[in-house]
């Protein structure tokens, strides 16, 4: 991501910038709630850890499986200079307006958001989920998402290979 300012915004969560939202409008198949649900739980875990990321990076992947064919992957990212707690607000700000769509990214001045039902990123995605068996049809829950950190993270997890470019 770059960005410029004539006035300083390094440590600063701007909050009144506006996030941009970028949908993939192909449709959920299946059950839309329990989508809607593990994707949820899965991006508030990715959140989670990306805010406790110290000063060199703010970072987090993640997946978990939706169906025996369907895998949703995640991330979530702050730039370093935010304090976590900044980097949870912009990040959370982010994700409780998640839409209904296969893939979706959203994207601030300081932190972004992605999840896609392809895995978009290089390497292993540093959180791995399951999701508890679906309770009977005439249950309103949906099951949990348990994300776990992976023993063997993907290469170069630790450094950022991704420029954002944003054009308006």
């Amino acid at each position: 991501m770059v960005r410029y300012s004539n006035n300083s915004f390094f440590g600063i969560w701007d909050q009144d910038a506006a996030g941009l939202w970028l949908i993939n409008t192909q449709n959920v198949t299946g059950n839309v709630t329990r989508f809607n649900n593990i994707t949820h739980d899965m991006m508030i875990n990715i959140v989670s850890q990306a805010a406790r990321g110290g000063s060199d990076i703010k970072y987090e992947t993640g997946s978990v499986g939706y169906s025996s064919l369907v895998t949703v992957y995640g991330s979530a990212q702050c730039t370093p200079d935010l304090s976590s707690y900044d980097c949870m607000q912009c990040l959370v700000d982010a994700i409780v307006t998640l839409p209904t769509a296969i893939g979706a990214r959203f994207l601030q001045p300081n932190c972004n958001a992605r999840y896609e039902t392809y895995q978009f990123f290089n390497g292993n995605t540093t959180l791995t989920g399951t999701v508890s068996p679906s309770p009977p049809p005439t249950s309103n829950a949906t099951g949990t998402v348990i994300l776990s950190h992976s023993s063997t993270p993907g290469p170069n997890s630790g450094m950022l290979t991704k420029l954002y470019v944003i054009i308006a």
